[in-house]
């Protein structure tokens, strides 16, 4: 008998995955064309080529992937075997939940240790090209690995006591942040508090900042270079001591709930709790309540089947509420210096990217949910048609998100006029500068729009967390990729000419033509897909339709053999 036998047998199936082998070459690709860019700009601008920048630029990208490896690998590997009822089947033998968790934790990290390192030969160039240490290339691995660690251990807990895919991924997505953020920015908060009650000069917020702020893993990152290092090198490795604590705290914690994790049922707003409560807040009776449920089965029962879970919209506002107050905080505690273009451009990326992972999140759900459960079928042997429940899950989605769309325009009107009459002066710069807004505020709803018939088209051939990926991956990323192997070529042949033609009119231009026929390309196909095929897609689970990519690489192992 083997020492892990759930390990052997998951770590067998993920040999057998397509993706285990493709997403170590997409993560060496991207990172590839990152360094081509990278090369060619600073050929563009006459800039002395050092391996700094090519070394931060791909650690950023490495760090990105290790923490958000969670939400894409881990999230759903436990709520998965949940919801099939097969994940009791296993402690019906003398398995313990650590074996499982192990097994687990193994199998899925598979992908992302692949992906991570395939990002390490090309960060190592920066050691040949200059700038980079042997040691500051040695802690940054060493980081990467621990965040990489804690990320899946997080998505493992997660997944372990949570039943739904997507919820579980927000979920993982949202404590994984906390992780990043909450020691750090709540010590500062409590410190500014303390500071105001007690009248000091920022003698607490010092102390905590120096006691807890480096409880995250961006100080264990912040503290890679040399010359933060040599400073205090305790810091780093007492930061590089609490992920590493951290990450195998949340492991016990998931391997001690799991055995038992199998048992748990939904519970209902009936049997009381926090949702019971919430729901008192929301509905002032239960008339009310049964009142807002006539209106919208009567304006569309579709509609009514998303709306009813009414938190959905209560967490955007909520978010959008503190992404208000933290800027209103930045700008208090930084004064004048808070208010320039950078910022103002950095948040509105930040509240834009926010909304559309979480439309990607929120589009399939319903009706991923609804084909699990049978509830699609049965609706569609009703008079219920499907331009009806198309045009309900489109109310429903537009009620969630259409707002703080709204909001987000808005405020990047209000930044755009603020920067132009503050800081842009130039005739060029202004037109420019303008451009960019314009066609970021364009692109906004326009993304709205094209990862909710994406949304239904992954709803209805997909499953679980991939069809939230699927979406953000052709929705987002892939727009991303193309202009940036496009920015490439362009960079590559301005240098081999020795020109100057390239500036950054013609580069915006570029952008928003790639973005603007990704959007059209989905939009088209995602809708015919759903409205001509939605009764076949509905009675039959994802087979040969949905997995083109599987078929893709099978085809070319059958090419290879041949």
């Amino acid at each position: 008998m083997t020492l892990f036998p759930v390990v052997e047998r998951e770590l067998r199936v993920s040999s057998r995955r397509s993706w285990t082998y493709w997403g170590r070459s997409v993560s060496g690709l991207l990172a590839l064309l990152i360094t081509g860019w990278i090369l060619a700009l600073q050929s563009i601008v006459q800039v002395r080529t050092t391996g700094q920048a090519l070394f931060s630029s791909i650690s950023v990208l490495a760090l990105l992937v290790s923490s958000m490896a969670g939400v894409t690998y881990t999230s759903d590997c436990i709520s998965s075997e949940k919801r099939e009822g097969t994940l009791g089947l296993l402690f019906l033998t003398d398995l313990k939940g650590f074996d499982v968790a192990l097994g687990k934790l193994t199998a899925t990290s598979l992908g992302a240790f692949y992906g991570l390192l395939a990002l390490l030969p090309v960060m190592s160039m920066g050691l040949l090209l200059g700038g980079v240490t042997g040691g500051e290339y040695l802690r940054m691995v060493l980081v990467l690995i621990s965040t990489l660690l804690l990320s899946l251990s997080i998505g493992l807990a997660v997944s372990v006591v949570s039943r739904d895919a997507l919820r579980s991924a927000m979920s993982s997505f949202v404590l994984i942040l906390a992780v990043f953020f909450l020691m750090p920015v709540g010590g500062m908060l409590l410190g500014d508090l303390l500071d105001y009650w007690a009248k000091s000069d920022n003698r607490i917020r010092n102390s905590l900042e120096h006691s807890i702020g480096w409880m995250t893993p961006l100080f264990a990152y912040s503290q890679v270079a040399d010359a933060e290092f040599k400073k205090n090198p305790s810091l780093f490795w007492k930061a590089e001591a609490w992920i590493g604590g951290l990450a195998l705290v949340v492991l016990v914690f998931a391997s001690l709930r799991l055995p038992r994790s199998w048992q748990d049922k939904r519970t209902g707003t009936a049997n009381g709790g926090w949702r019971a409560w919430l729901d008192a807040l929301r509905f002032s009776s239960v008339e009310s309540r049964l009142q807002t449920r006539r209106t919208w089965l009567d304006h569309n029962p579709g509609a009514w089947l998303s709306t009813r879970y009414w938190l959905r919209s209560a967490s955007v506002w909520a978010m959008l509420f503190l992404l208000v107050l933290g800027f209103a905080y930045g700008g208090w505690r930084a004064g004048s210096g808070w208010w320039n273009t950078g910022i103002y451009l950095a948040s509105s990326i930040l509240l834009h990217l926010i909304l559309k992972v979480w439309i990607a999140n929120e589009a399939p759900r319903q009706f991923i949910e609804d084909r699990r459960t049978g509830a699609l079928e049965l609706l569609l042997t009703t008079a219920f048609d499907v331009p009806e429940l198309l045009a309900g899950r489109r109310i429903a989605l537009m009620r969630q998100f259409g707002a703080p769309i709204a909001i987000a325009l808005l405020f990047d009107a209000i930044f755009l006029i603020s920067s132009l009459r503050v800081e842009i002066s130039g005739s060029d710069e202004q037109l420019m500068w303008t451009f960019l807004w314009l066609l970021r505020m364009l692109f906004l709803p326009l993304d709205a729009v094209t990862l909710f018939w994406l949304g239904m088209w992954k709803g209805m051939t997909g499953t679980g967390s991939r069809a939230a990926s699927g979406v953000v991956g052709l929705g987002l990323a892939l727009p991303v990729v193309a202009t940036l192997i496009l920015y490439t070529f362009l960079g590559m042949a301005s240098v081999a000419g020795q020109t100057s033609w390239v500036t950054p009119m013609l580069l915006l231009c570029i952008w928003a033509v790639i973005c603007g026929l990704n959007s059209f390309i989905w939009i088209s196909r995602s809708r015919r897909i759903v409205v001509n095929q939605f009764r076949e897609l509905a009675h039959h689970r994802p087979d040969g339709r949905a997995s083109w990519w599987s078929r893709l690489w099978k085809r070319s192992k059958a090419g290879s053999v041949a």
